[in-house]
């Protein structure tokens, strides 16, 4: 796949923009320190890549009854 996987009308590099400041901050509100939050931010929108499968099943609850 190449970033074009759809949630609710976003394409998942779409997403990234949109939740990419919101995770910097958890992130180095847990750590303190830039480089590590930026690394944890980093790993996120990875597993939620490698992942995307079981994420489309939290967005789309209908995909339980298949």
């Amino acid at each position: 796949m190449n970033g074009e996987l759809v949630f609710h009308g976003e394409t998942f590099l779409q997403m990234i923009e949109r939740y990419k400041n919101l995770v910097h901050a958890v992130t180095f509100s847990l750590t303190g320190n830039l480089q590590q939050s930026e690394d944890l931010a980093q790993e996120t929108f990875v597993t939620a890549w490698l992942k995307r499968d079981e994420l489309l099943m939290v967005f789309y609850p209908l995909l339980w009854c298949q």
